[in-house]
């Protein structure tokens, strides 16, 4: 079989394919409330006054982050999301005034991923949605429906992550960065100011967390997808970004991206753990109390 032909049947297999929604649904959950604690306070109506399109947009997006945030109606209040997030993410904050004119990488990586996130059904698990479709079919007496959904826009998210770990480590590709020159410039700023340790273990010790850095990025933007690699650099890359959440201000960034390790993992396998932890079993009821 040709290159194309494999290539071409791989793909039409990703297009139909179906799988557990238990996975898109915590993500659901997690993003969202990120994008809730980063967003949800310069879109509330005290805060945008006018002009009245800004007003309408921010109640729009606040909506839609609680409709998504609940899982209720969730195909549509998704999808919202996604584009508010993306209108956010790379120029509202500019355009209305909330902050300087800048690009904020870690806002447009939260909206991408929101975005992409959108293109799944995030709503078929842990949601009101997935509540009500079982209330109903035990109400008319028909099996209870499974947890799937065509997945197909699963891997998506795991190639954004990657594309954000693969630039990371690329502009970091340079002498400056290497010698440590980028990290003392960081650290002289945020802590020591002008004056900087003379130890030559303090610069030994920047020399080896910038190359442990890159070299961090480019492992995490390819060997996240070989099942081998990928529970040892699940846990470095988690204690990468707590290092990175607990020393400077990345705001969202950290936790986004260590939510994000769960799309590199098979979703029925996340379901049949999430069983397995689950047990299966229905907890015996409290007896009943009696009234003095």
């Amino acid at each position: 079989m040709s290159i194309p032909a494999t290539v071409a049947g791989a793909f039409r297999r990703q297009m139909l394919r179906h799988g557990s929604t238990r996975s898109a649904g915590i993500l659901r959950i997690a993003l969202t409330s990120l994008a809730m604690a980063k967003w949800a306070q310069d879109i509330t109506v005290d805060r945008i006054l006018a002009p009245a399109w800004l007003v309408v947009f921010g109640v729009v997006m606040l909506l839609a982050l609680f409709f998504t945030l609940f899982g209720y109606k969730t195909r549509w209040a998704s999808a919202v999301l996604g584009v508010c997030a993306l209108i956010v993410g790379f120029g509202l904050n500019s355009w209305a005034g909330w902050q300087q004119a800048n690009f904020s990488h870690h806002e447009a990586c939260l909206a991408v991923c929101l975005a992409l996130l959108a293109l799944t059904p995030s709503g078929g698990s842990y949601s009101v949605d997935r509540w009500l479709a079982v209330r109903r079919a035990q109400e008319a007496g028909e099996p209870v429906p499974p947890e799937a959904g065509p997945m197909w826009a699963w891997p998506l998210l795991g190639v954004a992550l990657s594309c954000v770990y693969f630039y990371g480590a690329v502009i970091k590709c340079h002498w400056g960065w290497f010698n440590g020159d980028r990290l003392e410039q960081v650290v002289m700023y945020k802590f020591l100011g002008s004056e900087l340790p003379r130890d030559l273990w303090f610069h030994a010790a920047l020399w080896v967390s910038a190359w442990g850095t890159v070299v961090l990025e480019f492992g995490l933007a390819l060997g996240l997808w070989f099942r081998r690699f990928r529970w040892p650099l699940v846990v470095a890359g988690t204690l990468f970004h707590l290092a990175i959440y607990g020393t400077m201000l990345v705001y969202t960034f950290s936790l986004n991206m260590i939510f994000m390790y769960l799309v590199y993992f098979d979703v029925d396998a996340v379901h049949r753990e999430l069983d397995r932890m689950h047990g299966g079993t229905v907890p015996p009821a409290s007896p009943p109390q009696s009234v003095a």
